[in-house]
């Protein structure tokens, strides 16, 4: 199966351009990379966005959330990439963080099965993401997420 090198969704033998992003795809643009996705992720500064967590009592932690959760959907681009960052932060909000649980979780599995697609090294931490969140460390979560994130972007 071929990928587009831009979003990294699936194409059809002799799309001449991606029906995602419109990107173009020329020969060697549309196989599996051997290092990363390439994708165009901003890479944040992980103790910078950290700092900024602490100093702002968790507000900027919902905004990096909301990030990270736009930069996992455009990395997995599966079924459950319909769904917002805001969204995803106002249902955990909404449930006591029962819906973060889940998130954490699947994300973990997400970008586990992403790695295999792009051949980029990402574990399943799907249960580490999970038992960090349940014991109330999610800023590290974030940190975690967002490194994993790091390795799918441009370098």
């Amino acid at each position: 199966m071929k990928y587009c090198q831009s979003c990294g969704s699936s194409l059809k033998e002799g799309e001449k351009f991606c029906p995602n992003c419109g990107a173009q795809i020329t020969d060697n643009s549309n196989q599996k990379s051997t290092s990363s996705a390439g994708l165009n992720l901003e890479k944040r500064e992980i103790v910078t966005c950290v700092i900024l967590t602490l100093i702002t009592c968790g507000i900027y932690g919902l905004v990096w959330l909301s990030n990270i959760v736009d930069d996992v959907n455009t990395i997995c681009q599966d079924e459950h990439s319909n769904q917002s960052g805001i969204s995803v932060v106002v249902l955990s909000l909404l449930t006591c963080n029962i819906y973060g649980l889940i998130w954490y979780y699947t994300a973990g599995t997400r970008l586990h099965n992403a790695g295999i697609k792009y051949n980029t090294n990402t574990p399943d931490n799907s249960l580490m993401y999970l038992i960090l969140a349940l014991f109330g460390f999610q800023i590290i979560n974030y940190a975690l997420i967002q490194s994993e994130i790091d390795k799918f972007s441009k370098q």
